[in-house]
């Protein structure tokens, strides 16, 4: 990948420092330490070799918590990185399996060091997303299904609770939020998937009351099909006045066709 042309600079001709912008891609491997390679001939090339190690720590401590979040539904094993296409920046261009990318890693291994922003939660949803999809396929989903069950792990991972509406992000989100709500309560933190919860039994018990949506969508994918229609006829016009009360009423009713009658908030 070619990345653009920059010119080598000296600091101080007596200081024998030398120094390079690196293009803002690479923005995200900041205090990361690079091996320094020369690799001589007639087109000598100078190579960086970050080391990556702490985002594989976060790949596998993020898989660790998932592991544990879902055993009441089954168990997904260790790490399995040879599911993954693991590369250095976020790219669309994969050969099928789910991506990982270490950059997104590093930027939430800055955020566990303090230094939040919303490119560090967008990256934390980056890293959980294709985990939380395999961990789906391991607990027997496929296709679009875990991967609507990877989006919906990391929309509960990196949304606030003030921040999380129902409605907001389509039937799969808002199903799995209400479900996280009905067993943590609905002041619930966001899932834990750097750190244990405050209540480890009630977000395991979460966890597999959504696999088990996401396990009678696949096995009845008109059901599904039936509620994702209506939910996008209906739901994206109601949510600004629905309570949540309402707002569960139509998602239980929806899967069935039952009709259902708004109440304002």
């Amino acid at each position: 990948m070619y990345l653009g042309t920059r010119r080598v600079r000296s600091a101080g001709r007596a200081s024998g420092s030398i120094e390079i912008t690196l293009p803002p891609e690479l923005a995200a491997l900041e205090g990361v330490d690079c091996r320094i390679l020369l690799r001589d001939g007639a087109r000598p090339e100078i190579v960086l070799e970050p080391d990556l190690a702490p985002a594989v720590a976060i790949f596998t401590r993020v898989w660790a918590r998932l592991r544990s979040l879902v055993s009441l539904a089954g168990d997904i094993g260790n790490f399995p990185v040879q599911e993954f296409e693991v590369v250095v920046f976020p790219t669309a261009r994969h050969n099928g399996r789910p991506s990982l990318a270490y950059s997104q890693a590093l930027q939430v291994s800055q955020r566990q060091q303090g230094l939040v922003s919303s490119r560090s939660s967008e990256a934390l949803a980056g890293v959980v997303a294709p985990l939380a999809t395999v961990a789906g396929v391991r607990l027997g989903l496929s296709g679009a299904t875990a991967t609507a069950f990877g989006a919906a792990l990391a929309w509960l991972a990196t949304s606030s609770s003030s921040q999380r509406t129902a409605g907001t992000e389509g039937l799969e989100h808002s199903v799995a939020l209400r479900d996280w709500r009905a067993v943590c309560g609905p002041g619930a933190p966001p899932l834990g998937v750097l750190a244990p919860q405050g209540d480890e039994t009630r977000a395991q018990l979460a966890l597999q009351r959504i696999v088990s949506q996401f396990r009678r969508w696949q096995e009845r994918p008109d059901q599904h099909e039936l509620a994702r229609a209506r939910w996008s006829q209906v739901a994206g016009g109601w949510t600004a006045s629905m309570t949540v009360s309402t707002l569960e009423d139509f998602i239980e009713h929806a899967h069935t066709g039952t009709p259902i009658v708004q109440h304002a908030a």
